[in-house]
């Protein structure tokens, strides 16, 4: 680990047409009690690129000081296009974990002190947590969430079930998810499947979870579930 055993942390964002859902990500992000850097690319279809920049650099312009916060614009490329367009090897190299983190969901702020020390005592390489419980609307359901569903495949290769937006990747899994072919399937479901299939790829479910998953309409999986 770098820094004389310090594990040094980065989160990954990407986000399109939630400006108001994106500026609370960073806030509370900013917030936690462990320190994490957060990358977050700004997406939107190619001829909206110019415009959305604009629109963002207002919205987000007094957080921009915020230390370890870079932010890109681009176009939309696909669910793993979007989420790896700003991370690379080189990037890469200087974390020990990168955390996939949503920009519509709640993760308290001791959030990444817990996957940080999860981490220290079990080195996995690939880990998620279930959901304490879920946001309908304006309503709070108790009912934890274990996964969004995994296949018979997954089962078969050993995938724990976990929720997507809390997936912690060490640096030899988030280099491994590099190589993964883009087909246009949902980043979790490619980089799981791919992990799962490398041999000594160590995967966990973490026991604290301190992450509320948000159901709001705009959702890519769940929105049906939404009740206004």
């Amino acid at each position: 680990m770098t820094d004389h055993g310090k594990v040094r942390v980065i989160a990954m964002t990407s986000s399109r047409d939630r400006p108001l859902l994106l500026r609370h990500c960073i806030m509370q992000m900013a917030r936690q009690s462990y320190p994490a850097d957060h990358a977050i690319y700004i997406n939107a279809f190619k001829e909206d690129v110019a415009r959305i920049r604009r629109d963002y650099e207002t919205i987000l312009g007094d957080l921009g000081n915020l230390p370890g916060v870079t932010i890109a614009y681009g176009p939309h490329k696909s669910s793993q296009g979007d989420h790896l367009a700003h991370i690379d090897a080189e990037l890469l190299q200087q974390y020990d974990l990168l955390l996939k983190i949503d920009d519509d969901d709640i993760y308290f702020s001791n959030y990444v002190e817990e996957v940080v020390r999860d981490f220290k005592e079990r080195a996995w390489d690939y880990s998620g947590s279930s959901s304490d419980g879920y946001l309908n609307g304006a309503r709070l359901v108790p009912q934890q969430l274990k996964s969004l569903g995994l296949t018979e495949e997954d089962h078969e290769l050993g995938i724990p079930e976990v929720m997507p937006p809390t997936i912690a990747l060490s640096r030899k899994a988030a280099l491994a998810i590099l190589e993964v072919e883009d087909t246009g399937a949902p980043d979790d479901f490619l980089w799981r499947r791919h992990l799962g299939k490398i041999p000594g790829m160590k995967m966990c479910v973490r026991p604290q979870s301190n992450y509320i998953y948000n159901i709001h309409g705009g959702n890519v999986s769940t929105r049906s579930f939404f009740e206004a």
